[in-house]
């Protein structure tokens, strides 16, 4: 669902900074949605890399048509710049497969 991306930018951005969004904008909680509603995007630091900037920009499309979809975010280059091969969950994740992450009997 679109508002599940804008969602993701907001939980990426608050462990990037932190804080939550449109914390140095918004007075109480109830503002944010105000915010939201006039087109706002949550201030991105300056010190956020390029690549985390374009991802964020993504997710907080105004237009919920506009933002990609969960499995198309999983393709934003943010997400697989440093993507080691080796490990193999990414590839298994987007082909569907499942039980990828299983415990030994440890735990």
């Amino acid at each position: 669902m679109p508002s599940d991306i804008w969602s993701v930018g907001c939980v990426a951005l608050e462990m990037f900074t932190g804080y939550p969004p449109w914390t140095d904008m918004a007075k109480s909680q109830e503002e944010v949605p105000k915010l939201i509603l006039s087109g706002k995007t949550p201030y991105i630091p300056k010190n956020a890399s390029e690549y985390f900037k374009r991802f964020l920009l993504r997710c907080f499309q105004q237009a919920p048509a506009d933002r990609p979809t969960s499995h198309t975010l999983l393709d934003d280059e943010f997400l697989t710049l440093f993507e080691d091969p080796s490990y193999g969950e990414y590839d298994s994740m987007k082909s569907g497969k499942t039980n990828q992450f299983e415990l030994s009997e440890n735990g």
